[in-house]
C-alpha cells in the first residue's frame, strides 16, 4: 500500500493549479500538520515534489503550497523517497522554518 498526496498551488488572483505525487508506504494528514507552515502550507520542491507556479513569477506569485488530501494507494510510487524520508523531511524543514529565504531568493522574489 502506498500513500497519494494531492495538493495546490493558488496564486494571490486565486489562479490554481494541481498535482498529486504517490509515496511508497503508508502516512496520514496527522503526521505531518504541525510542521506545516501556519499547519497549512509546505514548499513542495523542498522535500522532492514539483512546485507548481507558472513561469515566469508574476506579482501575485508566491511559495506557499496547499495539502488537498492524503490518502493510501494502490498506485505505483512517483517519487523515489518513501513516507518516513518525507516525513523526516517535513520535520527538518519546519526547524529551519522551510529555508524561506533561499526559496524566495531561487525563485528570483528577492
Amino acid at each position: 500500500m502506498n500513500t497519494k498526496i494531492e495538493y495546490m498551488y493558488r496564486d494571490a488572483e486565486n489562479y490554481k493549479n494541481f498535482h498529486f505525487e504517490v509515496i511508497s508506504g503508508i502516512m496520514t494528514f496527522a503526521q505531518i500538520e504541525d510542521y506545516l507552515h501556519e499547519h497549512e502550507f509546505f514548499i513542495p520542491s523542498q522535500i522532492g515534489m514539483p512546485d507548481l507556479q507558472n513561469e515566469p513569477f508574476q506579482l501575485c506569485d508566491h511559495i506557499w503550497h496547499e495539502i488537498l488530501s492524503i490518502t493510501t494507494s494502490n498506485e505505483i510510487p512517483t517519487i523515489e523517497f518513501n513516507t518516513d524520508q518525507i516525513i523526516q523531511k517535513f520535520k527538518d524543514l519546519f526547524l529551519i522554518d522551510w529555508n524561506i529565504s533561499q526559496v524566495f531568493q531561487l525563485k528570483g522574489f528577492i
